[in-house]
């Protein structure tokens, strides 16, 4: 079965990975050239692929670095990349994401670390300057940080205080820039490019039912896994429902963008530990396919 064929992959799945993933992303293009669209729009289209690709291969490195999912696989990429299906022209929010990420990276490394005070101030310096650059909806995403204190057992006041001056240091930067006369602001740019929703609704009923399996599977299994890979998926849910809340707050799909990967991590875990494997193996496919077909129609 093709989930059994993902996990512990070997170096010709991973091969093969790599070169359905650049074609899969770059299947717009197809559409793009025959319709004698503009260069730029074609740039556009493969810097935002290459952004999405080195997005996926980033948060498989956290996932497996930090044994949240304790499986060498690339279902997580795969689950990442078959989400971004409807990102189409690139978008200033993508690198954001991207930091967000990065900033993810170092909130997991706090988990039982003595002297955890570059990673909370790296983590806190890259939301803020997120928040001031691109877009102050980023701002909600330092409540990550002072629950991840508190759950990974952090809870002195000088991690607290590291991470205020992490958040105040950007700010202060910013307008002391701004002061005289330099400005550091990314207007921000519509990306996500949505087919009609008639056109996309398997898809969509196909991820809601992906999300309700994932749920259900991670709650009722979730007291079996190690302490630390428990406590990141706590983290990974209160990251998921700022995404979500940032969305209904801004009513703008665009920033739907930031809970792809959170999403994709707990979508990801369902395929691979799912004890119904034929269930699980027809799922995935049915949604690769759809994504590939959707892909194509994008433009």
């Amino acid at each position: 079965m093709i989930i059994e064929k993902l996990i512990n992959s070997k170096t010709q799945t991973v091969i093969f990975f790599f070169i359905v993933s650049i074609i899969y992303l770059l299947l717009p293009l197809l559409k793009l050239f025959e319709l004698n669209s503009e260069t730029i729009k074609i740039f556009n289209l493969i810097f935002s692929s290459a952004t999405l690709f080195f997005s996926s291969l980033y948060l498989t490195n956290i996932i497996f670095e930090k044994s949240i999912i304790k499986k060498n696989n690339i279902v997580v990429p795969i689950v990442f990349l078959a989400l971004c299906m409807p990102l189409v022209n690139f978008n200033f929010l993508m690198i954001g994401n991207l930091i967000l990420l990065i900033s993810l990276n170092e909130v997991f490394n706090l988990y039982q670390k003595t002297n955890p005070f570059t990673n909370l101030f790296n983590c806190s310096f890259a939301i803020s300057a997120c928040m001031l650059i691109f877009n102050y909806y980023f701002g909600l995403f330092y409540i990550l940080v002072p629950f991840s204190l508190y759950i990974f057992g952090n809870n002195s006041w000088r991690s607290y205080f590291v991470s205020i001056i992490g958040l105040l240091c950007p700010i202060i930067i910013f307008y002391f820039l701004k002061f005289n006369g330099i400005y550091l602001n990314c207007e921000k740019q519509h990306g996500i490019s949505f087919l009609n929703i008639h056109e996309l609704k398997y898809w969509i009923i196909l991820f809601f039912i992906l999300c309700f399996f994932s749920t259900v599977e991670l709650i009722v299994w979730i007291n079996k896994k190690s302490s630390k890979s428990r406590r990141c998926f706590y983290v990974i849910f209160l990251y998921i429902v700022i995404s979500i809340s940032i969305f209904l707050f801004s009513r703008d799909s665009d920033f739907l963008l930031f809970s792809i990967a959170p999403i994709s991590i707990i979508i990801s875990n369902f395929f691979i530990y799912s004890r119904f494997r034929f269930i699980s193996n027809l799922l995935l496919i049915t949604f690769i396919l759809n994504s590939l077909y959707n892909r194509f129609l994008i433009i």
